[in-house]
């Protein structure tokens, strides 16, 4: 990408630093003398989380949207430019396998374009639907351990016979 732009990249290095290349060479941003204003920013998703880079006062940043992206991600994603509410502003970037399942979830006509909107009601669905699975995955655990409780309380009983208790944990 550095190579590409013309311009030194800021990014996560495999330790999980803050580095900037030029696309030979390393160094981390905090050895740099390089101005916002003279490089660009690469985030890959692990780090959209917590990640503080300044950025140009007028950056763009170009979001991807994933198949399964939830609105926590795309949140996360874009308040990494801290100046949102000034001059800095977001694209985001859709492949035509990604718009197909956004049209059809939220039966868009095929030749719609996708827009903010659109985006923001599919990846809320996305987390709609993870917290589901989520919230179920969690009951049945619950209520597994429903029974390990009883048997637990049964065989504490100090009123119980040993006999009692051994019947009580065959039935459990």
């Amino acid at each position: 990408v550095a190579k590409s732009f013309g311009k030194e990249v800021v990014f996560y290095n495999e330790k999980g630093e803050q580095a900037i290349t030029d696309g030979d060479q390393e160094v981390l941003l905090s050895l740099s003398t390089k101005h916002a204003d003279e490089r660009l920013t690469f985030l890959d998703q692990s780090h959209t989380t917590g990640a503080d880079v300044s950025q140009k006062q007028n950056a763009v940043s170009l979001v991807t949207i994933g198949r399964t992206m939830l609105l926590r991600d795309l949140l996360q994603a874009v308040w990494r430019l801290r100046g949102l509410d000034k001059q800095q502003r977001v694209r985001f970037l859709l492949t035509d396998e990604v718009a197909g399942i956004i049209r059809q979830k939220l039966n868009l006509p095929k030749d719609q374009i996708i827009e903010l909107d659109a985006i923001l009601k599919f990846v809320i669905s996305n987390q709609a639907s993870q917290q589901g699975r989520d919230n179920y995955k969690a009951f049945k655990e619950e209520f597994a351990a429903i029974q390990q409780m009883i048997l637990v309380k049964v065989l504490l009983h100090e009123k119980l016979t040993p006999e009692a208790r051994l019947q009580a944990f065959a039935f459990l």
